[in-house]
């Protein structure tokens, strides 16, 4: 049976004080052997960078969408840079950088940079497929990658000279694009020839509706630097902008795939399913609206302070895990 350690940190958050040091101790965490496992996961994704390099570079059109992907790659890199960084910080007791600029770095990096970017950016290709939008214009993509890759930049500076009045404006720049790509997105459904839009995908389309409304938010918690603020809003980033994004596309990708794979080429040789056929619809309906409640649980037990409501909304959480995960490996057995 494990042991559940409570600790309460949100006075140090209140007073701005680093409570990661408290949280190493609490749960008896060694960081130091944190160093061997990152090596290894460096290796891992330099053969990952290769692969990835020598399919861009066999792209004979390049475009806007290879631009996104590319810097979400650089990002990525920067990323794993920064994470081996600091756990040779912890490794090796030496301090190269502040460890909380490298943490503050990572997670811009990791979260903002390689997940966003590459989500926007197979959003460009995603979202006219899955609509079947055709004749819109791609210029205002142009605008998103410069307004959020400058906003990424400057935040990062800012964090680098812990220059709290320069953080506001890399996020609002990060807004300023993000709000671009929505608008860019709206104009491109607009000229969708499918009438109406499969359900699974309009929970990705939700997730950047979601993201929309954390990038305004953030605006204002950036000007107060308010830790348990942006803490909340972290947690919200990744599972109603990156997880939900994530969910939403992989119902229509994978049975795409897998009908693509298997019955592609049986098509009026031999009764094959349909598409369609491939996802129970309704069924992925009701699971991404157990993630939504349980992820808005777990959002409100933060604000609340309720550790009861967290637990109950994790349970809701886990469920869905369970559900999601089957119905997507009853695709492969159809």
């Amino acid at each position: 049976m494990g042991k559940i350690i409570e600790l309460d940190v949100r006075e140090d958050l209140q007073k701005k004080i680093e409570p990661f040091q408290k949280i190493m101790n609490a749960i008896r965490f060694k960081p130091q052997l944190s160093f061997i496992p990152g090596l290894l996961l460096v290796i891992g994704l330099i053969l990952f960078f290769v692969q990835m390099f020598m399919t861009l570079r066999k792209q004979s059109k390049k475009n806007i969408k290879t631009l996104f992907v590319s810097s979400a790659l650089v990002c990525l890199l920067l990323t794993i840079v920064l994470g081996l960084a600091l756990a040779f910080h912890f490794f090796s007791g030496t301090e190269i950088l502040n460890h909380l600029f490298l943490l503050k770095a990572h997670l811009l990096f990791g979260i903002s940079g390689w997940f966003t970017l590459l989500i926007i950016g197979f959003s460009y290709k995603m979202a006219p497929m899955f609509s079947l939008a055709h004749g819109f214009s791609m210029k205002p993509a142009r605008y998103v990658y410069i307004f959020y890759m400058s906003g990424l930049i400057i935040a990062f500076f800012s964090f680098l000279k812990n220059d709290d009045a320069l953080l506001p404006v890399g996020i609002i720049l990060l807004f300023i694009g993000f709000a671009l790509f929505v608008y860019h997105m709206f104009s491109i459904l607009q000229k969708k020839v499918k009438k109406k839009l499969d359900r699974p995908f309009l929970f990705a389309l939700l997730a950047i509706g979601i993201a929309f409304f954390l990038h305004l938010a953030a605006v204002f918690l950036s000007f107060d630097t308010h830790l348990y603020g942006f803490a909340i809003l972290l947690y919200g980033y990744i599972f109603g902008w990156i997880i939900l994004s994530i969910i939403g596309y992989l119902y229509k990708i994978v049975p795409f795939l897998w009908w693509t794979h298997r019955y592609c080429k049986k098509i009026g040789k031999e009764n094959a399913p349909t598409l369609k056929q491939m996802m129970n619809e309704k069924w992925a309906v009701l699971q991404c609206c157990l993630f939504i409640l349980s992820l808005t649980g777990v959002a409100c037990a933060f604000i609340l302070s309720s550790l009861s409501l967290f637990y109950f909304a994790q349970v809701g959480m886990v469920l869905f895990s369970l559900l999601f995960a089957n119905s997507i490996l009853s695709v492969l057995f159809k």
